[in-house]
């Protein structure tokens, strides 16, 4: 999930724990969404790399600061904010479904989609990455290629 209205990211308690991580560093912020509602910051995580797969399968990845958060949701969320997204000269083009950015000199495309508000959520397969382990040994692997 990308959030252009925010400038960090964030990860939520289930990706947290998804993953056996503990915080970098603590926080002492409180987060104020678009709505009337507020949350606390639980700690930060810095240099999470970040992978994402372009149009063509290929995968990029790029590290960023997240703040952790509890957002009362039992499936991993990791929300992108616009620090994450200027590194990467990042450009969302919601009339294409697309954001494209731009690494290391090379631009890149991914798929987007996105959920008109009052529409249910279409049938999706169920991914490996929402797997604990498996979540955990990606992890593990993207931070040892860094």
């Amino acid at each position: 999930m990308s959030d252009n209205g925010s400038e960090f990211g964030a990860l939520n308690d289930a990706t947290i724990n998804a993953l056996g991580w503990k915080a970098d560093k603590p926080s002492d912020f409180d987060i104020k969404g678009n709505s009337k509602y507020i949350t606390e910051s639980l700690g930060w995580f810095t240099d999470v790399p970040v992978s994402i797969k372009d149009k063509d399968g290929k995968t990029v990845t790029a590290t960023g600061n997240f703040a952790r958060i509890d957002n009362g949701e039992s499936e991993p969320m990791l929300c992108i904010g616009m620090t994450w997204i200027r590194k990467v000269h990042g450009v969302l083009v919601p009339s294409k479904n697309q954001f494209r950015m731009k690494l290391h000199g090379k631009t890149y495309t991914i798929p987007t989609f996105s959920k008109p508000p009052g529409v249910s959520e279409p049938e999706q397969r169920t991914s490996d990455m929402h797997d604990g382990e498996d979540l955990k040994k990606n992890m593990t692997h993207l931070k040892s290629d860094l």
